[in-house]
């Protein structure tokens, strides 16, 4: 009867979440996220997902590293990638909203031996909202490290699309990646998207929001992008599907 309730309650929520601006949703999303990273375990939310993701990374990722390349980890919650990808590489840049997450991802490269991270806490929205009509993320990261060599050659997009809400602020982030990696550029992309053909726009009981894409939307902006699909996985669930690409520029 509870788990009844439950499933009706988090229906009646994402009904209302269509009335909602997307404005309104944005906020929230990205408000929870800071709120709700203590509850965020994958390991032990979804312990088949984290499997897959991880030897997908270990085969088609991080084999494409090399001692010079510099990785950009664009939602990098507690450094988990960002310190995989750092063993193999130069550098790594792990930008996140979450303050709690970095300091998690700064103790975890202490444990880890690691010394070639670096955390900075961004809203990567913002970012793709240069005033001036061109995003340079280079550049603003460049300024604060110091770094007249910044130059990025893999790009990790890291399990947050479901929390932008807006299409055309999706494109824009997808563009500025586009637009830093050189032409042999790779990125990975991790993503929640709907187990069916219509997109899903949840809400959960406790304030927790997420946009979840079809597949085919998904590759259409990839693609829209300017971005090729080099191989794909994913894990189905009944309201949602956990999806990882592995890309390169067109």
């Amino acid at each position: 009867m509870l788990k009844w309730f439950k499933r009706k309650l988090i229906g009646i929520n994402s009904l209302l979440a269509r009335c909602i601006p997307v404005e309104y949703l944005q906020k929230s999303a990205l408000g929870n996220w800071k709120r709700f990273w203590k509850e965020w375990n994958p390991d032990e939310l979804f312990p088949d997902t984290v499997k897959m993701y991880q030897t997908f990374i270990d085969r088609h990722f991080l084999t494409t590293l090399k001692p010079e390349s510099q990785v950009l980890d664009l939602g990098c919650a507690e450094g988990v990638d960002s310190i995989a990808a750092a063993k193999k590489c130069r550098h790594v840049y792990g930008i996140d909203i979450s303050p709690a997450f970095l300091k998690a991802g700064e103790e975890n490269t202490v444990k880890a031996g690691i010394n070639n991270v670096t955390f900075l806490e961004r809203n990567i929205l913002e970012w793709c909202q240069h005033p001036d009509g061109i995003p340079d993320i280079e550049r603003r990261i460049a300024g604060q490290l110091g770094d007249s060599e910044w130059s990025i050659s893999h790009i990790i997009l890291d399990w947050f699309f479901q929390y932008i809400f807006d299409d055309k602020d999706l494109m824009r982030i997808l563009n500025v990646c586009y637009d830093i990696l050189p032409s042999d550029g790779i990125c990975l992309l991790k993503d929640s998207l709907a187990s069916g053909d219509s997109r899903e726009l949840f809400s959960a009981a406790n304030g927790y929001m997420a946009v979840y894409r079809t597949p085919d939307e998904c590759r259409r902006m990839l693609k829209d992008a300017g971005f090729a699909i080099v191989e794909e996985n994913h894990l189905s669930f009944d309201k949602h599907s956990h999806y990882i690409f592995l890309l390169r520029k067109l």
